[in-house]
């Protein structure tokens, strides 16, 4: 597996062990990314759901919504792309912590589209990167996440 290391930085090791346990909807059309997140995260005993498009993906909020923490969701994709279903999931699960991913220079149309409702990650990102953001969107308290 590419991201894994080893020898990460106490910290950042301090906030992956309390997201163990979670459970993350990943969703993206690219089935390496699918399979490289979904694998990185059950390393660190975080539990993936994976969809390959925006469809599947609120098809599987709907029937695991009580027990999902987060959704990790790529921008571009067939069918129903992120951006679509992040405004279909906020309509239906408010409170619903979304990270959105994106080889894409899209930042700003999120943040303006949902503010601090979700968090924009940049692809290609690193493992750290990406414990970094989740760590941030379960721990934020005063935003509607």
């Amino acid at each position: 597996m590419l991201w894994y290391n080893t020898g990460m930085e106490g910290e950042l090791q301090s906030k992956i062990i309390k997201m163990q346990g979670t459970r993350v909807l990943v969703v993206d059309d690219e089935r390496f990314i699918l399979e490289c997140v979904s694998e990185l995260l059950a390393h660190h005993r975080i539990h993936a759901i994976t969809a390959s498009n925006g469809n599947d993906a609120v098809r599987c909020l709907h029937d695991e919504r009580q027990s999902l923490d987060l959704v990790l969701i790529d921008y571009m994709m067939p069918e129903c792309n992120g951006f679509e279903a992040v405004a279909t999931i906020l309509e239906l699960y408010p409170a619903m912590k979304i990270i959105i991913m994106s080889g894409y220079a899209e930042a700003d149309r999120f943040l303006h589209a949902y503010g601090d409702r979700v968090k924009y990650i940049a692809k290609p990102f690193n493992h750290e990167q990406l414990f970094l953001a989740m760590s941030q969107v379960m721990t934020n308290p005063t935003s509607h996440l």
